[in-house]
């Protein structure tokens, strides 16, 4: 299965950063949560053993962002 997502030139500088920490600052609706779902994604496709965390102050954060 292949999957194609789009990613803008920013959200690309920063998927590329080989950093162990990294922030994407932004302001609303430049693509923040998205950017960081590819991250996770990406993460978990190279290392699939690997256990990943999203952290937020409350389930329902996650839930209605994150979801």
């Amino acid at each position: 299965m292949t999957l194609k997502v789009k990613a803008n030139n920013c959200q690309v500088d920063f998927l590329s950063m080989d950093h162990k920490f990294r922030a994407f600052v932004a302001g609303y609706g430049a693509g923040k949560t998205w950017v960081g779902c590819m991250a996770k994604g990406i993460h978990y496709l190279k290392y699939p053993g690997v256990n990943q965390g999203y952290f937020a102050p409350t389930y329902p954060h996650i839930r209605d962002i994150f979801f």
